[in-house]
């Protein structure tokens, strides 16, 4: 094999490993970046509580936000006062 072969074969061998490497970062950061948007925008991180209607929240001196999401098809309360 000539030189210039041998530095072209290394090229293309870099090249697959930087390829699989990209790969194997983009698959563990697009897959944990949905838990972190529920951790952020839920409902219990900003101290509220998940309550099935604004009825439920208003008994509780709270105000429903719509901002930050309970899942499930709850409203998230804000501002319950402590028993």
């Amino acid at each position: 094999m000539e030189k210039g072969q041998a530095n072209v074969f290394w090229i293309i061998i870099g090249a697959v490993i930087a390829l699989v490497v990209l790969a194997v970062l983009l698959l563990m950061f697009t897959g944990k970046t949905t838990v972190l948007e529920q951790g952020i925008s839920g409902c219990e991180v900003a101290g509220g509580e998940c309550k099935a209607s604004k009825e439920a929240c208003k008994v509780l001196n709270g105000s429903v936000v719509s901002s930050f999401e309970c899942g499930t098809g709850q409203l998230c309360c804000l501002g319950i006062e402590a028993n």
